[in-house]
């Protein structure tokens, strides 16, 4: 009998050990700070107002929701998703070739807020004319998003964005 009891629990054992040696990594990644809901402005009449989610794909990159509403008299709004490059721990760019000399904003990340500054030389972002991401967001959640809800009132999940993203490459 202790034999076999013997026996079972090097089985179970091994077969624990076989399972933490196959598991995927969790995607926690310790160095990226660039992660959670951000909001900015508070009151649409009296100026513009907005959310950000970042949502961390690497030690060194982000995909992001950025949603912004131009307050009074155009209420306009604008969306722009992809991916930051992680700099260091507190800096964070956004960079895109296209027409007009493409996107480049920096993001700065200090205590519970996020700083974003277009490159006034590169700030064709498809936003309307006098329309900027500019702004200090601050952290409504530090928590990792799963999703976010589009303009289409459609539930859109980051890790479903990510996986499309790599069938891609």
């Amino acid at each position: 009998m202790k034999r076999s009891t013997l026996f079972k629990g090097l089985l179970i054992c091994f077969g624990l050990l076989a399972l933490c040696i196959s598991a995927k990594p969790s995607g926690n990644f310790n160095k990226n700070k660039f992660v959670g809901k951000y909001s900015y402005g508070t009151n649409l009449n009296e100026g513009p107002v907005g959310s950000l989610h970042l949502y961390p794909n690497s030690d060194s990159t982000s995909y992001f929701y950025l949603e912004l509403f131009h307050g009074a008299p155009s209420y306009r709004s604008n969306v722009l998703t992809g991916f930051i490059k992680v700099l260091d721990t507190n800096r964070a760019v956004y960079n895109t070739q296209g027409q007009g000399g493409g996107c480049i904003f920096e993001l700065n990340l200090k205590d519970d807020k996020i700083q974003i500054t277009t490159d006034p030389q590169r700030s064709d972002c498809f936003f309307f004319a006098s329309f900027s991401a500019d702004g200090t967001y601050k952290c409504k959640s530090s928590e990792r998003p799963l999703y976010y809800i589009d303009r289409s009132a459609d539930t859109i999940y980051f890790e479903n964005l990510i996986k499309m993203q790599n069938k891609k490459k």
